[in-house]
């Protein structure tokens, strides 16, 4: 069973990297293979999401294939990864399959959440970001915050777009007064 959910994140991965549900008309690929296998969608949409991610965690891929590891334990290890740790997560990824194969999924989940713990006190406090856009009458509202690169990208969209505008103003009064 361990070894057929391999096999399944593998072939979902595969149909979403082939774009294959959008040829087909549907939204997404757990949609898609919901309604080609009748899988719940939420099973469907972590056998994409752990056979996307099997290309970054190779020793857990062999692991698995082997039977040397569960499922389970495979998207435990797959699961733990934080954003911006990434290559921090790859040298203790031998360690995680070891404890997984050894069946210490106790010591498993506690070399995770400390690996966590460690990753996430390294980063740097961000601030929240984001913007809201909302229709006020006739008018819009927009309200925001955003980090200094996505902030540089938007002023050059909406500086882009008023350029934009005014050239097509001028050429509409151009045409009107030729």
């Amino acid at each position: 069973a361990d070894r057929w959910e391999l096999v399944c994140a593998r072939l979902a991965a595969a149909v979403d990297q082939r774009a294959i549900p959008a040829e087909d008309g549907a939204t997404t690929t757990p949609t898609w293979i919901q309604h080609q296998a009748g899988q719940h969608r939420n099973e469907a949409r972590h056998s994409v999401r752990v056979g996307l991610a099997l290309a970054a965690f190779p020793a857990v891929e062999v692991a698995w294939q082997a039977g040397q590891i569960s499922a389970s334990a495979a998207r435990t290890i797959i699961a733990g990864q934080c954003p911006g740790a990434e290559s921090e997560y790859a040298a203790i990824e031998p360690l995680l399959v070891d404890l997984a194969r050894r069946h210490e999924y106790r010591a498993l989940g506690q070399a995770i959440t400390y690996y966590q713990r460690c990753a996430r006190s390294d980063r740097p406090e961000r601030e929240p970001t984001g913007v809201f856009l909302h229709r006020v009458g006739a008018l819009w509202a927009l309200h925001g915050t955003l980090d200094a690169l996505t902030g540089e990208l938007l002023a050059a969209a909406l500086q882009a777009a008023r350029s934009e505008e005014h050239t097509s103003e001028l050429q509409s009064h151009s045409d009107l007064v030729c």
